[in-house]
């Protein structure tokens, strides 16, 4: 890994205020996670320290060695496509995602533009085919029927079907539990309140028009957090709002800008 990049990155945040995660993704290459988590200290810890130190000092000459980029073979070019191609389908990267994952494998800059061109125009369409064909999935066994069972207490008491998941996000069985509420996958969810091309439907809450409550000025924040690269749930958690409805605001917003 180029540890220049991530010093660019922290160098771009504390001292240029450049806090658009968009930006330093497009200066650096690296991922709004691997962004976040360099500048909180999380990951590549030696790079977070020895930039406090330059900072306390005034000197950001620092430099670290670059590490000779990989030759990859068309079979190893391959194999890397189809890896790629597996975090995005199941695990819902992004491609600045893959391109902060290329960039940490030290992957020549020639090869990640060609695997991010391929990907981008070979694979959209199936990606957001696999994504809907998962949360279908998830909302058939939802809607399956309830079943009937006894509790500790020796009561009569009504299970409620919820779908068993992979790791790749994928329906593998189902489970019957005493409660409705069931949590899809973050990136599932945001998929879903995102997509324009996704044929399911929308949530209740926006057919019926109910009125947002939520001052304008709140949900412009919202969406400059979203845009950033924070998921609704961070969103949620420093508001203090449900992550559901921060997407559904977020959504409607964007909607009637595009209309």
């Amino acid at each position: 890994m180029d540890l220049n990049k991530v010093y660019r990155a922290l160098y771009l945040y504390h001292e240029d205020g450049r806090f658009n995660f968009n930006f330093i993704s497009d200066e650096t290459g690296l991922s709004y996670k691997q962004i976040r988590e360099a500048i909180k200290g999380y990951s590549f810890p030696r790079v977070h320290s020895d930039f406090m130190k330059d900072r306390e000092n005034g000197d950001f000459s620092r430099t670290y060695e670059t590490p000779s980029p990989r030759n990859l073979t068309e079979g190893q070019y391959h194999k890397l496509k189809i890896k790629c191609l597996m975090k995005i389908i199941h695990l819902g990267f992004e491609m600045r995602d893959i391109k902060g994952y290329l960039v940490e494998q030290d992957i020549k800059e020639k090869d990640i533009d060609n695997l991010l061109t391929e990907l981008a125009g070979n694979y959209s369409q199936k990606i957001s085919k696999t994504k809907e064909k998962k949360i279908k999935d998830i909302l058939d066994v939802l809607d399956m029927p309830l079943k009937k069972g006894i509790d500790f207490r020796h009561n009569i008491v009504d299970l409620y079907p919820h779908p068993k998941l992979n790791d790749f996000n994928m329906v593998t069985g189902v489970d019957y539990k005493p409660y409705k509420g069931f949590l899809i996958p973050q990136e599932l969810f945001d998929f879903y309140c995102d997509s324009d091309d996704c044929s399911l439907e929308q949530p209740k809450e926006e057919k019926r028009g109910r009125p947002n409550k939520y001052p304008a000025e709140m949900v412009e924040q919202w969406m400059e957090m979203r845009e950033l690269g924070c998921t609704y749930r961070e969103i949620g958690e420093k508001f203090g709002v449900s992550p559901n409805v921060i997407s559904n605001n977020v959504s409607k917003i964007r909607k009637d800008r595009e209309s």
